[in-house]
């Protein structure tokens, strides 16, 4: 797999910071709707639950707070690495915890079904819901800027997406 970070521009490298710390600066719930939004995509609130019910709104909240904390946590340490660095790879630790940790067997709480196929799938869903809300969020009168920062965006997703689906599919029994 190409590392598509590596094709992106230093002016795409050097503006990512700014962008991640404009949508925390404007959203401080923004991975939480993120979470949310990405919960409802991967339509599997019955099977989280463990019971075969549907979780209440505590404990879906409580899911919701809990995955929006360690996707923060991950989009920081990258953005903390590719201001360091200018790089993904180097810093891919986050990505390795955070994919392990959703998709963990042992842990019935999860965001990823069993299969490839499904995988790659649920990590496409939290590209879109990290797209949809980076977009919402976006509150920019110059129709150029705007659509300049959500190519950036895109980009950067989608490199990380590559990454996930690689780590999450390297050891599939391990993760």
């Amino acid at each position: 797999m190409v590392d598509k970070l590596k094709i992106m521009s230093a002016y795409e490298l050097d503006i990512l910071p700014l962008l991640w710390r404009n949508v925390l600066f404007k959203n401080a719930h923004f991975c939480e709707h993120v979470c949310h939004s990405w919960l409802n995509r991967s339509k599997r609130a019955m099977a989280l639950s463990g019971t075969g019910l549907p979780m209440s709104e505590v404990a879906d909240y409580d899911l919701i707070q809990k995955e929006a904390l360690r996707l923060e946590e991950m989009l920081d340490g990258l953005i903390d690495g590719i201001r360091r660095r200018a790089q993904i790879t180097d810093n891919k630790e986050y990505l390795l915890i955070f994919a392990r940790k959703s998709g963990g067997r042992k842990q019935r709480v999860t965001w990823l079904p069993s299969g490839q196929r499904k995988i790659r799938g649920t990590w496409f869903g939290l590209a879109e819901s990290l797209i949809e809300q980076y977009s919402a969020n976006l509150e920019l009168e110059d129709v150029h800027e705007r659509e300049m920062r959500v190519i950036i965006w895109k980009h950067f997703i989608f490199a990380m997406l590559q990454h996930l689906i690689e780590y999450s599919s390297a050891n599939p029994s391990r993760t």
